[in-house]
């Protein structure tokens, strides 16, 4: 097979990437030829990579506070769906307010568990850490709160309240997406050789036309 040259190289590395940004798919036997051995190698490191991110097990304390946050939110949800009734009869007004009062109390002292429990979990193991959405600062003056909105998201929920998505934690990416980064990767030193290249070619041609001017004076 012909090697190709510095400027035919980058020619068909612009190629691959522009089919790939396109949503097209691009054979690994196609980024061979157009890769050096070490960036190859590179691209099935970090696709292995990949692979263990997926493939992570989400530790026991994790799974077990989404257990409990997930009772909380349901004791809340019971909470919000009954706040929200109204009666015309006085009476049963103020029956619904006090059982109003008890289902948030409820709601409260569950998610007050599940934040209990996550603090627990995170000294005997900081790294869980990385597997929410936020910091777990649970000092009195932080972010976390004892609501739906406040509480910590494991990063694989797919909740509404979570802050960060599972491929953005882990950065996560599609077979595509790591093609065409490794394809850019390998274009930057071609593209200023190609451009230094350039530069000379022309500061030459330059001096040639110089020279003839010269002699036809």
């Amino acid at each position: 097979m012909r090697a190709h040259t510095g400027k035919t190289r980058a020619a068909r590395i612009r190629e691959l990437a522009a089919r790939l940004e396109k949503g097209e798919d691009v054979q690994a036997r196609d980024l061979k030829i157009v890769l050096t051995a070490e960036q190859y190698e590179e691209y099935q490191r970090r696709w292995q990579e990949q692979l263990d991110h997926r493939n992570a097990k989400k530790p026991t304390d994790v799974s077990q506070y989404e257990s409990l946050l997930q009772e909380a939110l349901l004791s809340y949800a019971k909470f919000d769906r009954y706040s929200g009734k109204g009666s015309s009869r006085s009476n049963l007004i103020v029956n619904r307010s006090q059982r109003t009062q008890n289902l948030k109390n409820t709601a409260d002292r569950l998610f007050e568990e599940a934040l209990e429990f996550l603090n627990v979990a995170t000294l005997r193991d900081p790294n869980i850490e990385g597997w929410f959405d936020r910091r777990l600062d649970f000092r009195p003056d932080s972010d976390l709160s004892i609501d739906p909105v406040g509480m910590p998201r494991v990063i694989t929920s797919r909740s509404a309240d979570n802050l960060s998505s599972r491929k953005a934690s882990f950065s996560l990416k599609s077979k595509r997406e790591l093609k065409l980064e490794i394809l850019r990767e390998a274009l930057e030193p071609l593209a200023s050789k190609t451009m230094d290249g350039e530069v000379k070619e022309r500061g030459e041609r330059l001096r040639a036309m110089a020279g003839r001017f010269g002699r036809d004076l």
